[in-house]
C-alpha cells in the first residue's frame, strides 16, 4: 500500500494538475514504474465478477502480490499553468454521482480481493471540488449515505436517501454493500494560482482520499 501513497506524492512536485483522469492514470502508472522498476504495471486490466466484467483502472504485480486499483478525478472549472502545460478544467459538478462512484469502486475492489490473499486493492479520488470534503452547509437531499467528509466511517449497505431524483439514480440505481469498514481522510496534493474569477474560490487546491481494500473473508450466506 505504501507504494502506491509515495507514488502520488511523488508526482506532486512535477504533476500538480492532470488534464483527465486517463492523465492522471498514465501518470500515476509511470511514478510506480520508477519507483519499483521490477514490478509489472498493466492498465485497464479485465476483472471478472459473478454477474459481469470491468476494467480495473491499474493492477501493480509485485513479486506474489498484486494491487488494485481505481481512480476517481472529480474537477471544478480551473485554468491554470505550469512550466510546461496550461490545463483547462471542465466543472463536472453532480457531486453526488462522485460520491457514488468512490464507494462503487471500494465495493468492486472488495470483489477483487475477496478470498485472495494475495491481493489488495486501493481506490484513489482526486478533487479540486471542495464540496467533497466540507461538510455540507445544509441537509442532504438522497446522498447522505455516501457523503465524503473528513472523519466519516463508510460501511454495510449504502443507498439513496428520499430525495434522490430518478436523474441522479440512473444506472446507479443498485444499492452499494460494503464488506470492511472506511474511515474518509483527506490528504494535501498541491495548490495552484488560478487565472479564472470564477475558480478564486479554492478550486486550486487539489486534495485526494484513499480507501486500502485488504483481504477480505466473504460474508456467509443465508439460507
Amino acid at each position: 500500500m505504501m507504494m502506491i501513497r509515495n507514488a502520488i506524492k511523488s508526482l506532486s512536485p512535477t504533476r500538480p494538475v492532470f488534464h483527465s483522469e486517463a492523465d492522471f492514470q498514465h501518470a500515476l502508472a509511470w511514478a510506480v514504474h520508477l519507483m519499483e522498476p521490477d514490478a509489472e504495471v498493466r492498465i485497464e486490466v479485465p476483472s471478472y465478477s459473478s454477474d459481469s466484467r470491468r476494467y480495473l483502472d491499474l493492477v501493480v504485480r509485485h513479486g506474489d502480490s498484486q494491487i488494485g486499483i481505481e481512480l476517481k478525478y472529480k474537477t471544478r472549472m480551473l485554468l491554470a499553468e505550469t512550466p510546461k502545460d496550461t490545463f483547462f478544467l471542465e466543472d463536472q459538478s453532480a457531486q453526488d454521482l462522485g460520491r457514488y462512484d468512490f464507494f462503487k469502486d471500494i465495493e468492486r475492489l472488495e470483489q477483487f480481493v475477496a478470498g485472495d490473499a494475495t491481493r489488495v486493492g486501493i481506490a484513489v479520488f482526486l478533487t479540486n471540488d471542495s464540496a467533497y470534503w466540507k461538510p455540507p452547509g445544509r441537509p442532504t437531499v438522497g446522498y447522505g449515505q455516501f457523503a465524503m467528509t473528513e472523519g466519516r466511517i463508510a460501511s454495510g449497505e449504502l443507498i439513496w436517501q428520499e430525495g434522490a431524483g430518478e436523474g441522479t439514480r440512473k444506472n446507479r440505481e443498485s444499492a452499494i454493500r460494503l464488506a470492511g469498514s472506511y474511515l474518509v481522510t483527506w490528504n494535501e496534493y498541491s495548490i495552484l494560482q488560478c487565472k479564472l474569477p470564477r475558480a478564486s474560490g479554492g478550486y486550486g487546491r487539489f486534495r485526494y482520499a484513499i480507501a486500502e481494500v485488504g483481504q477480505l473473508t466473504p460474508r456467509p450466506t443465508t439460507s
